[in-house]
Order: C-alpha cells, then structure tokens, then sequence
C-alpha cells in the first residue's frame, strides 16, 4: 500500500509491461463523507469543472462584442427542409443535412449549407419554431433536389424528423442585409448563443434599420474549420425568404388553433 495524501490505495504491477496502474476507487473508499479528503476532492473536480465551462463560454464568443454591418446576402437557388423545433436544435440539423450531402466535419460548411429562421421564439409556443435548413447550389445542380429525395435513410425513430420530410428548392434573393461574423465552436455553448443573443439582435437591428414593410429573418451559414459564422438580417424583401411558408402570425394562429382542438378532445 502506498499514503496517497487522500487514503491508502493499492498500486498493482504488470510485469509484463512493467506499467503501475492505481486503483482511484480505493483512493477516498476508507474517508467519511464530510472528510477533508472528499471536501478536497470535490472542491478539485468542481474548480476544473467551472475551468473547462468558462474556457467554453470564452471560445464560443461569450464575452465578443456583436459588430452588426451592411452588406449584400449573396442569394441563390436553395435546396431545403422545412424543419418545426426550435431553434438550438438547428445546428443539429445542419449536421443531418451535411450527412445527406456526404460531408463530414472536415468539409468546410460554410456559405454553402444555410438555416433560414423564419420565426422568433417568442412568438411561437412549444419549441416549434420554423426554420428552413438546406443548401445553395449552384446553376449546374438543379437536380440536387431530386437526388435528395432519392435518399434511402435507415427505418430509425432517430431522427425521423428529418427523415419523413421531403426537400423544397426555391429561390433566396440577394439582397441588402445587416450582418455579423460570430465566433463558432460547433457545440452547444455556441447554438445557446446564436439563439438567445446574436439572431435577437439581428431581428432587432433589422426592424429598426429594414425598410418599414420589410418581414425580419435570419440567415446564418457557419464554418467549422474557420470557427465563425455568418448571420444575415435582410432589410428588404424579408416575405421572400419564406418560399411561400406562412407568415409568423398566420402559422401563430394555426398553432393555437391546433392546441385549442386538442383541448377540446380531452375536456
């Protein structure tokens, strides 16, 4: 037996290789529960544990001011899904489309796979925010739909969302746009961001600089290799980013339709 500072713990030896391995279990199993040892133990496990949070939250862009500029979305024919959750789970669903497409993390995703969020959260109850998620092609892939739709997914509940819904193509205008480049990690922190931070302030800075008829959106296309992502807020022409989807109060109001009849059948 060895003192580990914490509790005696049993070191074995492989001869074979001539490596110690230590047993962490035997380490505190002889301390009482309100010991120093475990009191030092789970001071330790919770200093690293806010550690690897902050190191998170400060390369998802955290604490990075949002720099919001005018510039031009480029616009193009848009092969997509029209998807109903809300809207962190977007991300996610970027990565069903890249699967679709046969990319992987090491293709750069970015101004090439967009999501198209049509709705605030706050307007739209129960997580069943619209947004479109799809790609840009070019003029030479008009068939792109069709070869997306000829896909054959595994019969799965896993991500039958995604699976039961077929592709739409239509057209993104280029237009006049207000635009942020964010910092991206691909993980949870940075979708928490995006959400409950950047879009806000881009369909906050779209309705008070947009023309005054114009139906704020977001588009956001990110990269992974370069980190960022890129967020548009057109400030015209917003109703054609819907490719003839409902506007937020008409689908609001369907919704609440929706929830009064299921009431109706259980009262």
């Amino acid at each position: 037996y060895v003192n580990s500072g914490f509790s005696k713990a049993r070191l074995f030896q492989r001869e074979s290789t001539g490596t110690m391995v230590l047993n962490y279990h035997e380490l505190t199993m002889t301390e009482k529960r309100n010991s120093p040892a475990r009191r030092q133990q789970m001071l330790c496990i919770t200093v690293i544990g806010i550690g690897v949070m902050v190191h998170a939250v400060v390369k998802a862009g955290y604490f990075q001011p949002i720099d919001i500029v005018e510039g031009i979305f480029p616009g193009g024919h848009f092969v997509f899904k029209e998807v109903s959750k809300d809207i962190t789970a977007s991300y996610g669903t970027l990565r069903r489309l890249a699967e679709d497409l046969s990319l992987t993390t090491e293709d750069d995703w970015g101004d090439r796979l967009y999501n198209v969020y049509l709705d605030e959260e706050n307007k739209i109850s129960g997580g069943r925010t619209r947004y479109l998620t799809g790609i840009i092609v070019g003029k030479d892939q008009k068939e792109k739909k069709k070869q997306l739709n000829e896909i054959v997914h595994p019969s799965t509940e896993e991500g039958k969302y995604w699976k039961e819904t077929s592709y739409e193509e239509g057209k993104l205008p280029s237009v006049s746009s207000a635009v942020v480049h964010y910092p991206y990690t691909n993980g949870f922190i940075s979708a928490l961001i995006n959400t409950y931070i950047i879009i806000p302030e881009m369909l906050k800075y779209s309705k008070e600089m947009g023309d005054k008829k114009n139906i704020p959106v977001v588009v956001s296309t990110c990269s992974i290799q370069q980190q960022m992502c890129t967020h548009f807020a057109p400030l015209i022409k917003g109703k054609d980013f819907y490719l003839g989807k409902p506007d937020t109060d008409t689908f609001a109001k369907k919704i609440a339709a929706e929830e009064t009849q299921k009431k109706g059948i259980f009262f």
